[in-house]
């Protein structure tokens, strides 16, 4: 389990750096057109008088028009598909991974980039999926909310976050594990969610776990690192000054965040991720599989249940 876990955590950083790399270089392969077309217009027009720029934003608009405005919605699209299509490709990668070192005991680098590579697209479409109905739901609460309250709105908000979190343990295993598409995939975890409703939470309680491990040590190498908040003196008003002393603790406080960050993105998250997936993958297996995928057709669950549907894995 252990060398798993170091496994995991060694593809999870590797995939988090190659994303990053991807990211950044797409990133301003996009943006460095549309940068180029607003600076070279600003310049044109600020270069008749640099002294009077009062007009220069109205006159921008004026000059670049709407076709300025369609190029700025197409770049945005792109920059949330590009988004999507990254936070998928980890997603797939640490699915694959995990399941590879649960069933076959062997988690490789390789598992987690070819997993990635193979699954990127239903798990993209899954990301877009959920990411509409979040949309969807969170509109109507903000409505209703205006009428019946706030409460409506935060019940709503932790409801579709709960719900999310119980996909988020079948639907991309169901794809990977049973390969199935994206919404028997959807529609089969929403069986699985309410006909075994204890054991799904116990998984979703072991991440929510996990998770709150993880904000504690993060929150203890804050308090370790003894780092203060400068601008409290500000505000406050028991120093409304900037000082010296508080651009130089400024600074200190800069320094010591970007190192936890560094420290956050290379080591903690990657074990996160490692252990979460194996925990949901683990869970997988020895709970939901044998009760509703059987290994051959009408087999009987070690537990001695019934199995709920009869499904033969394709070949």
């Amino acid at each position: 389990m252990f060398k798993n876990v170091l496994k995991l955590s060694l593809a999870n950083l590797l995939g988090f750096l190659t994303v990053a790399v991807c990211a950044v270089g797409l990133f301003f392969l996009i943006l460095l057109p549309l940068f180029g077309t607003v600076m070279f217009s600003f310049v044109g027009i600020m270069g008749a008088d640099p002294q009077a720029p009062s007009d220069a934003p109205l006159e921008m608009a004026g000059v670049l028009g709407p076709g300025f405005l369609l190029l700025f919605l197409v770049v945005f699209l792109a920059i949330l598909l590009l988004a999507t299509v990254m936070s998928a490709f980890l997603m797939a990668g640490n699915f694959g991974s995990s399941v590879s070192a649960v069933y076959d005991g062997a988690a490789t680098v390789g598992s987690y980039f070819k997993s990635g590579g193979r699954h990127l697209w239903k798990m993209t479409l899954f990301t877009l999926l959920m990411a509409l109905f979040y949309f969807v739901v969170m509109n109507l609460a903000a409505v209703l909310s205006v009428s019946l309250g706030e409460a409506v709105y935060f019940t709503f908000l932790a409801l579709v976050l709960f719900l999310f979190v119980y996909l988020y343990c079948y639907a991309p295993l169901l794809i990977i594990r049973e390969r199935m598409g994206i919404w028997k995939s959807i529609r089969n975890s929403m069986r699985i969610i309410t006909k075994n409703f204890g054991k799904s939470s116990m998984t979703v309680l072991s991440v929510i776990g996990v998770g709150l491990v993880y904000l504690g040590v993060i929150s203890a190498l804050v308090f370790m690192a003894g780092i203060s908040n400068p601008w409290e003196s500000i505000i406050l008003g028991s120093d409304p000054s900037f000082t010296e002393e508080f651009y130089s603790e400024l600074e200190n406080t800069a320094m010591m965040f970007a190192l936890l960050n560094f420290l956050n993105q290379l080591i903690l998250t990657p074990i996160l991720m490692a252990v979460t997936h194996l925990i949901i993958v683990s869970r997988y297996k020895k709970h939901i599989e044998p009760v509703w995928f059987p290994k051959e057709p009408g087999s009987v669950p070690d537990d001695g249940s019934e199995p709920v549907f009869d499904l033969k894995k394709p070949e």
